[in-house]
């Protein structure tokens, strides 16, 4: 009897570890979805800068060829270094983003591997516990019969 109320004791302890379990999992899948949304959007924003960044280089370029007055075309190429270094540096900031990012969407790849890895172990676990309570039962029963058939002998000792 003590050996079945630690067995439920710990199969009990098994199903909440695996409901913890799976709930880790739920919780880093949708941070993994948010990190690739994320990741995503940072992505079309540094494509968009960049062209931005493209565009400013051109229309620099259109300035310095240009004739114009000295002083407009001196706050022209002001304007647009200016917006140029801007967005470098805009550039700059959105790559440690993407890179930061992807560091977290590594971890937590990993820890969503490590905890799939658990729950694996988890339900292994649990098949064992099935498995020893088979055995237990089985063991049982047949103490039953050996002990019936010892009562037997004994009666016909008697």
């Amino acid at each position: 009897d003590q050996g079945k109320t630690e067995v439920g004791e710990l199969y009990s302890k098994l199903e909440k570890i695996n409901a913890d379990q799976q709930v880790k999992i739920q919780e880093l899948q949708e941070k993994l979805t948010k990190a690739m949304k994320a990741s995503s959007e940072a992505t079309e924003l540094l494509q968009n800068i960049r062209q931005a960044k493209e565009r400013a280089e051109k229309e620099l370029e259109k300035l310095q060829n240009r004739e114009d007055s000295n002083e407009s075309m001196k706050k022209k190429l002001l304007e647009a270094e200016e917006r140029r270094h801007s967005l470098e540096n805009q550039v700059k900031r959105l790559e440690t983003v993407e890179r930061r990012e992807n560091r977290l969407k590594e971890d937590i790849q990993t820890k969503s591997q490590q905890i799939q890895q658990m729950a694996d172990k988890i339900l292994e676990l649990e098949e064992k516990h099935r498995e020893a309570q088979l055995a237990a039962q089985h063991l049982e029963l047949h103490l039953k019969q050996k002990e019936q058939m010892y009562e037997e002998r004994l009666k016909v000792l008697d």
